[in-house]
């Protein structure tokens, strides 16, 4: 255990949504829509650094057991 790990930022429908895979992400956000929402995102882009160019990785603390 390192203590982090890493994972992706995702802009869905201007929802901040965080999940390592961009179909996680989509789950996740219809999750937070609710039951109701039976739609494809019209929007989704993965958010990384200005530093380097396809850089989207974000830390995160890894749960302690």
């Amino acid at each position: 255990m390192k203590g982090w790990t890493v994972t992706r930022v995702w802009r869905i429908d201007h929802k901040i949504v965080v999940a390592p895979r961009i179909e996680e992400a989509i789950e996740l956000y219809r999750n937070y829509i609710g039951r109701e929402y039976h739609y494809e995102p019209y929007s989704i882009e993965a958010i990384g650094t200005d530093d380097l160019p396809n850089d989207f990785e974000a830390l995160i603390r890894e749960d302690e057991e």
